[in-house]
């Protein structure tokens, strides 16, 4: 949990606040920490940077997508796995809430499913058919035309889900296990094509929404 041995603000961040709390916990402090792994699922108002990804593939304006992975987990899972710590966590240990680990290829073909079997009875204007267009690009392009989307996203006030942030999370280790949280708090992730087909079938429904 040394700050000086991850990279980007976000995670010197986390692993000066865990330092905190596990120092306390080892004095005085009744507390426990969850690490979730990459958080997705239904009920993203404020349209993090995955749910603005899979927006913009079922809207057919997704050009590029990365070759890769990481670990993912419903955020109603982690909700579920954080009250369930604060009520039977053991004082000073970390429990990690990981989900399953999914390629982005994977995701993509599973919100695609769910927006191709939506569309008939939501809408018709999302141009979902063009989904197959998505370029796929290896780590190593990804790596270097990330800062230029960045930019640009930040210039045009786009969705920011391509940025080298999100590929070095994606060509990072992925795979966690969760067997701590699993034995102390029954802690039991859904699978993740309940998540993605919940995610997808809640994006075409706040679209029909907005379109009324």
């Amino acid at each position: 949990f040394s700050p000086g041995l991850v990279d980007g603000d976000y995670a010197k961040s986390k692993a000066t606040a865990t330092e905190l709390v596990f120092d306390a916990a080892e004095r005085w402090l009744n507390a426990s920490i969850v690490f979730p792994s990459g958080i997705i699922g239904p009920g993203d108002l404020q349209g993090g940077s995955f749910t603005s990804m899979a927006k913009s593939f079922l809207a057919g304006k997704l050009p590029l997508a990365v070759r890769g992975g990481y670990d993912f987990v419903d955020v109603r899972d982690v909700a579920n796995g954080l009250l369930a710590c604060s009520e039977s966590g053991e004082p000073g240990k970390g429990y990690i809430l990981s989900g399953h680990y999914v390629t982005i290829r994977k995701i993509l073909q599973l919100v695609g499913k769910t927006g191709l079997a939506g569309r008939a009875t939501r809408w018709t204007d999302w141009r979902i058919g063009s989904m197959q267009s998505t370029e796929r690009l290896p780590l190593g392009l990804a790596r270097l035309a990330a800062p230029y989307y960045e930019r640009r996203s930040l210039r045009e006030r786009k969705p920011l889900f391509f940025t080298p942030y999100s590929v070095s999370v994606l060509a990072s280790n992925g795979q966690f296990s969760h067997a701590a949280a699993s034995e102390r708090f029954a802690y039991q992730p859904r699978p993740v094509e309940e998540t993605l087909r919940d995610m997808t079938a809640w994006l075409l429904e706040q679209r029909r929404k907005d379109e009324v």
